[in-house]
């Protein structure tokens, strides 16, 4: 992803406003993605920044059973009750109209993993996402006849989707 699409990903972005947040909080140096790095400390990806500031969140915010706190797990917080849960989403997929960016923004500590049920913009749900060191699978059913661009790391696909039935691509 190039500085212009990770902008204008406003996926990417709100995952990055949210890391340039907590580590400027927390006294942090970063490296603007114009000079090819987003990160908190020497030698650490943008996806690993992201992972670091998902941490921070989660430690000071949520508790296990995901409900959200303000101050520190001192007082329920409703307003950003799906925020953890969302944004994990988005490092995983991101989506706009005729466009679907599988792991846009993995973290290293995750090199194998499943979602399921992702809905994604133009009517497509990711019905299963699985990944591994050497492969993604990604199973989809599109509401409407179409075709998206499809991205996976540094390759990408033009797939026809049919209403209604469901398309399995490997990577």
């Amino acid at each position: 992803m190039n500085k212009h699409e990770f902008f204008q990903n406003k996926n990417v972005f709100t995952i990055f406003c949210i890391f340039l947040f907590i580590n400027a909080s927390l006294g942090a140096q970063i490296s603007m993605p114009e000079r090819g790095l987003v990160s908190s400390k020497p030698g650490e990806t943008w996806e690993e920044g992201f992972h670091e500031s998902l941490k921070h969140l989660v430690n000071r915010f949520w508790l296990d059973n995901l409900a959200s706190m303000h101050n520190h797990k001192h007082l329920f917080n409703m307003d950003i009750s799906g925020g953890m849960p969302a944004v994990i989403i988005k490092m995983l997929v991101s989506s706009e109209p005729g466009k679907i960016n599988l792991l846009p923004a993995l973290p290293s500590e995750w090199s194998s993993g499943k979602i399921e049920g992702v809905l994604c913009r133009g009517q497509i749900e990711i019905t299963n996402l699985e990944w591994n060191n050497k492969s993604i699978s990604v199973s989809m059913v599109s509401e409407k006849d179409q075709t998206i661009e499809l991205n996976a790391f540094d390759k990408s696909k033009n797939v026809e989707l049919s209403a209604g039935k469901e398309k399995t691509l490997t990577f």
